[in-house]
C-alpha cells in the first residue's frame, strides 16, 4: 500500500462562517496582472488573514469575522475595474477554501522557517537556503491543486542587481528579505537595487531535494515541509476541518536492474571512438573546470581525444557552453543554432554543471558517454546498443509516438532492437502501417497535450499521461530513530516511493518509477510522480513493458519514468527542430 499526495478533506462549513468573512474579488479585464501591489495590500494594511490568487480574473481573502465590511474593504481598493462579492465558505471550491486556511499560516514563524504569503501565493523560507552572498535564497512554494494534491515547488529569489537589462523584469514584484527571520515584504518603490525579484538567473533552476534521510537531510527536504505544514494547519484548525491522504493499491513491483554491467558495456563500446572537447565558455574563469572535462576523457582511451575549437566530422563532440537563454539575456550569437544535427554532439552547460564536474566527476563521465552512444545509434541508424531489446523476445514491433507542436513523431522498435525514426507534419500523410496511422490519428485529436502512445504487436493501443500525484514517505519515517534501508524498512515506509511499481485504483491503472530501492542512496532528489494509463483500442498492455523502465543509462544510477526507447524518441525530436 502506497500513500498519494491526494488530500481527502472535509470541513466544517457551519463553524468556519462563524468565525470568518470570505471575499471574492474579480476584475473586468481578462485577468488580474500576478504582479499587481492588489494582490499584496490585504496582508500587508487591512488585517486579512490570508489571501490566494488562482492565476486568472479573481483572489480570495479570508477575514476575522467583523473584521471589516465589504463597503470599507471596496473603498481601500480603489480599483474600478475590481467588484467584491462576500461569499460563504460553502460556495467556495474546495481547494481555495483550504489554500484560504493553508496560507494563513503566515502568521506562524520560528528559528528555523518563516510562512510568507505574499503575492496570493505561500512560502517557506528557510536560512539554510540564503546563499552565502545573500544575492540569492530559495523558497519552497507548498500550494494544492484544483484536485487537492498537494505539491511543494522550489523557486529562486534573486537580487534585482544581478539583473543587466532591467526592462525585462520590470513588471516583476520587489521584495524586501530579512536575513534574520526570512519574512518577505513588499516594496512598491525601493530605492535601491537590492530587493528580490522571483527569477533566477539563466534558467538554473532551484533544487530542494524532494526527500533525503540522513541525519542532516532528515529535516531539511520537501517532505518534511509538507508534513511539518500540514501538521501545523490541523493543530490550528482542528475542529474545522480534517483531512488525510489517500492510499493506492500496488499489485506489482520490479526492484532489480536488467542493465547492472551498461557502465562497463559504455566503456568498451567509447573506447574506441575519437572525441572532441570543445571550449565555448569565451572565458578563463571556467578554464579549471573545462580541464577537468578534459581530462576525464584524455585517460585509458583507445581512439584519439582532440580539444578543437570547431565541430569535428565523424568523432563524438563535446561542447562546454553556457545554458541557451544566457544568450538569449545577454543578446550574444547562439551557439546552439550552429549544431550540425547529423554529427554526434553532447552540450555541457556551465550553470547546470559548472559545480558538479570536479565533486562528482564519475557521473558526469558516465553520463555524457551514454548521451554520445544514443545520439550514435540515432544518427547512425543502429541497433539500441545500450541494451540487449532481444531479450525481451518480443513477438513483433513496438510504436512508440509523441506530438509536438503539430508534429507526430514515432519510433518503430523491432524484435532484435533495430528501429526506425519518423515523422510527419501534416494529417494528409497515410503510413503504410496501420497501427502508426491509429497512432497518428490519436495524436491529432489530443494535440499538445504531452501524452505518449504506445502500441504492441497485437494491435493494442495505450496512451501514457503524467499526473498530478505522487507517492509519499509515511510520515512515521520521521520519528524513527535511526533509518536503515532494508527491504523490510522499504516496504514500511518507503512504498511506492522506490522501485517501479504498478497500481490499480477503482478500475484505473496507474505506475510510478523511483530510485531503486536495493543498494539505494539517502538522496530522492525528485517526487515519483505516477503515470496513468488509458487504453484506446484492445486490451492494457503496460505490464509487458515495466522492465523497459528497469535501467539506469537514461537516468544515471536511477529508473527510467518511460519505456526507454522513448529517450530515443525525444532525442530525434531535438535533432529534427535544430
Amino acid at each position: 500500500m502506497a500513500i498519494s499526495n491526494k488530500l481527502l478533506v472535509q470541513f466544517n462549513y457551519k463553524l468556519i462562517d462563524g468565525q470568518y468573512d470570505f471575499y471574492v474579488l474579480t476584475t473586468s479585464d481578462k485577468y488580474i496582472n500576478s504582479g499587481a501591489y492588489t494582490l499584496d495590500k490585504p496582508i500587508e494594511s487591512l488585517k486579512a488573514e490570508s489571501v490566494v490568487f488562482d492565476n486568472g480574473r479573481s483572489l480570495f481573502l479570508m477575514f476575522k469575522k467583523g473584521i471589516i465590511n465589504r463597503f470599507e474593504l471596496m473603498n481601500q481598493i480603489e480599483d474600478e475595474k475590481l467588484s467584491l462579492k462576500m461569499v460563504q465558505a460553502s460556495e467556495l471550491k474546495d481547494y481555495i477554501l483550504f489554500r484560504l486556511f493553508l496560507y494563513s499560516l503566515n502568521n506562524f514563524n520560528s528559528d528555523e522557517i518563516k510562512f510568507n504569503n505574499i503575492t496570493g501565493k505561500f512560502y517557506i523560507t528557510n536560512p539554510k537556503w540564503i546563499a552565502k552572498n545573500k544575492k540569492t535564497f530559495k523558497a519552497l512554494n507548498i500550494n494544492v491543486d484544483q484536485n487537492l494534491y498537494i505539491v511543494g515547488e522550489a523557486f529562486t529569489f534573486t537580487q534585482l542587481a544581478l539583473f543587466i537589462n532591467k526592462k525585462d523584469v520590470a513588471d516583476y514584484p520587489r521584495y524586501e528579505f530579512s536575513n534574520k527571520n526570512g519574512s518577505l515584504r513588499r516594496v512598491l518603490h525601493p530605492d535601491n537595487d537590492n530587493v528580490y525579484i522571483r527569477k533566477t538567473l539563466f534558467g538554473k533552476k532551484a533544487e530542494i531535494p524532494f526527500f533525503e534521510f540522513s541525519p542532516k537531510g532528515l529535516t531539511n527536504n520537501k517532505v518534511y515541509y509538507l508534513y511539518r505544514t500540514l501538521d501545523l494547519l490541523q493543530k490550528k484548525f482542528a475542529d474545522l476541518l480534517s483531512f488525510s491522504f489517500e492510499k493506492l493499491n500496488i499489485v506489482k513491483t520490479i526492484g532489480k536492474g536488467r542493465d547492472e554491467k551498461f557502465e562497463e558495456a559504455v566503456k568498451d563500446i567509447v573506447a574506441f571512438k575519437d572525441i572532441n572537447v570543445i571550449d565555448w565558455s569565451n572565458s578563463d574563469e571556467y578554464k579549471k573546470e573545462f580541464n577537468e572535462l578534459l581530462a576525464m576523457f584524455t585517460l585509458g582511451r583507445l581512439g584519439q581525444v582532440t580539444s578543437e575549437n570547431k565541430i569535428k566530422p565523424g568523432s563524438y563532440n563535446l561542447i562546454y557552453l553556457h545554458h541557451k537563454e544566457y544568450y538569449e539575456q545577454n543578446k550574444y550569437n547562439d551557439p546552439y543554432k550552429n549544431f550540425n544535427p547529423k554529427e554526434v554532439i553532447q552540450h555541457v552547460t556551465i550553470e547546470d554543471s559548472v559545480d558538479k564536474i570536479i565533486k562528482n566527476d564519475k557521473a558526469i563521465y558516465n553520463t555524457i558517454l551514454k548521451e554520445f552512444l544514443i545520439k550514435d545509434d540515432i544518427i547512425n541508424g543502429n541497433k539500441i546498443s545500450l541494451d540487449n531489446w532481444a531479450s525481451f523476445n518480443f513477438s513483433g514491433d513496438y510504436v512508440f509516438g509523441k506530438e509536438k507542436e503539430g508534429v507526430h513523431y514515432f519510433i518503430i522498435v523491432k524484435p532484435d532492437g533495430s528501429f526506425e525514426l519518423i515523422h510527419k507534419s501534416n494529417n494528409l500523410t497515410v503510413f503504410e502501417n496501420t497501427l502508426l496511422n491509429k497512432c497518428s490519428d490519436y495524436l491529432t485529436n489530443n494535440k499538445g497535450k504531452e501524452k505518449t502512445v504506445i502500441a504492441n504487436p497485437s494491435g493494442n493501443i495505450i496512451v501514457i499521461s503524467r499526473t498530478a500525484a505522487f507517492a509519499l514517505p509515511a510520515k512515521e519515517i520521521f520519528e524513527v530513530d535511526k533509518i536503515g534501508r532494508s527491504k523490510e524498512e522499504r516496504e514500511q515506509y518507503l512504498s511506492g516511493v522506490v522501485d517501479i511499481n504498478l497500481y490499480e485504483d477503482n478500475g484505473v491503472s496507474l505506475y510510478s518509477v523511483g530510485i531503486k530501492g536495493s543498494g539505494m542512496n539517502t538522496s530522492i532528489p525528485k517526487a515519483s510522480h505516477l503515470y496513468q494509463i488509458d487504453v484506446i483500442e484492445g486490451q492494457n498492455f503496460i505490464e509487458e513493458l515495466l522492465e523497459t523502465m528497469a535501467v539506469t543509462f537514461v537516468k544515471y544510477k536511477s529508473f527510467t519514468v518511460m519505456p526507454y526507447p522513448i529517450k530515443y524518441l525525444n532525442e530525434y525530436i531535438l535533432l529534427v527542430n535544430k
